[in-house]
């Protein structure tokens, strides 16, 4: 999911690859914890975020259904979306639901 040049992930790429069922491999889930991890620790508990916002509720492991979410609101890099928690638990696909999150954290931390 990262090209040879790029030090972000193709998120899209990612998606796509997840929505085909297809299996990503240990390095690559290990650099995105990784990478998100150090993301995650150098923000403040409280972040500023501005307009336009696109909040969205518990997605509980339903990658399908964030997809989806993902496909008709759009404008990823655009809006500033806000996932409101549980992101995993119930459903069957919590490490791609969690997975695509960390992904898209690392290319739009702010």
């Amino acid at each position: 999911m990262y090209e040879k040049s790029q030090t972000k992930p193709d998120w899209q790429l990612l998606m796509t690859h997840i929505y085909r069922e297809g299996l990503l491999e240990k390095s690559l889930m290990l650099r995105l914890l990784a990478e998100c991890t150090h993301i995650l620790a150098n923000e403040p508990n409280i972040v500023r975020v501005h307009d336009p916002v696109v909040f969205i509720g518990d997605i509980h492991g339903q990658f399908y259904d964030l997809h989806n979410i993902l496909k008709k609101i759009g404008r990823i890099g655009e809006l500033n979306y806000i996932f409101l928690g549980d992101y995993v638990d119930r459903g069957m696909f919590s490490t791609e639901v969690i997975t695509l999150l960390y992904a898209l954290k690392i290319c739009y931390p702010a």
